[in-house]
């Protein structure tokens, strides 16, 4: 916050923007088919941060389909403890045909759209995310519940999010306990690829006694301040943990950040305000979040500030009255 009249330390300061830049939510069983598909793109993005997060299952009803030639609708069952939510969603007719007819067997998590001379098989759960990315339906049992959040970085940075939950011992336990206690819910993994933005500020309003080659210096140093791959993913993910403080986590829940953690020491080196947290998943309109991270009411953006610099003298890019 900025008061004016006051005497502060600096008036530049820096901020690395952490954000999310592509991410994929999968399931485990689905790993294998993943991998196929991810050998045919071009590019690939660096999936280091996972996040194991959970929603209550998602099956189709077997028994109900409406056809006619502009559209099919079919009926989606969520599952809340031990009783069923009815979904009823209407898919565009794109077959050229109305004799459509539905096959599903138990667990009915996958069903097949039966046309005279073809077969279409779906996922339950999956059509029900990519229907949410057409038509926007406020639906907070389909969000997804952080449990977990850790990261993937091999020795020379070359492991990413799959290689690393295939014999994940958290993953596992999760599962297990799912299993046991909510057998109502599925797990879901987040992939996630987060890019970096320094961003720095110059308030001529401010008073400092620092000389104008010191603030120079430090707008240089932040400009030119390059982090080690292995350190961005390292406070990405602890910042993560801090803002979400998962359920199956211990480490940096409450002590991101540490200027005794050295896997981060880079940030302290450059004396920056802080790390920034900004999750946008506009795309498939539905909210990551914990019970210190609630859902929010803007439009599936979210973004947490992590202070390194806290101290009273210093002055906040993001949480000051010209914003």
């Amino acid at each position: 916050m900025f008061i004016e009249g006051k005497l502060y330390k600096y008036a530049t300061e820096g901020t690395i923007v952490m954000y999310l830049h592509t991410y994929d939510l999968i399931q485990q069983q689905d790993f294998e088919i993943f991998e196929q598909i991810r050998k045919t793109r071009k590019h690939n993005p660096n999936y280091n941060i996972y996040m194991i997060t959970r929603r209550p299952k998602i099956s189709i009803n077997p028994d109900f389909i409406e056809v006619n030639k502009e559209f099919i609708k079919l009926e989606f069952q969520v599952q809340t403890k031990d009783k069923k939510q009815s979904r009823k969603v209407e898919i565009n007719n794109e077959f050229g045909t109305d004799n459509i007819s539905l096959e599903a067997k138990y667990p009915y998590n996958y069903f097949k759209l039966k046309l005279p001379n073809d077969n279409f098989i779906f996922k339950s759960n999956y059509i029900i995310d990519e229907l949410q990315k057409l038509d926007t339906i406020k639906d907070d049992l389909l969000d997804f519940e952080v449990l977990y959040i850790g990261q993937s970085f091999g020795e020379n940075g070359n492991r990413d999010a799959i290689e690393r939950l295939k014999s994940h011992s958290t993953l596992q336990k999760i599962y297990a306990e799912a299993i046991i206690n909510n057998p109502d819910f599925d797990i879901w993994i987040i992939l996630c690829d987060f890019r970096q933005v320094n961003m720095t500020s110059i308030n001529g309003m401010i008073k400092t006694n620092t000389t104008d080659e010191t603030e120079l210096s430090r707008i240089n140093n932040f400009l030119k301040g390059k982090f080690t791959d292995k350190q961005k993913i390292n406070f990405t993910e602890a910042a993560l943990i801090k803002t979400f403080k998962p359920l199956y986590n211990e480490k940096y829940k409450n002590s991101f950040p540490n200027p005794n953690h050295l896997s981060y020491s880079e940030c302290y080196k450059l004396d920056i305000t802080g790390v920034v947290i900004e999750l946008d998943l506009s795309e498939i309109k539905r909210w990551i979040y914990s019970e210190s991270k609630p859902r929010q009411n803007s439009n599936y953006w979210q973004m947490q500030e992590h202070e390194f610099a806290n101290t009273e003298d210093r002055y906040n890019l993001f949480f000051n009255k010209y914003l």
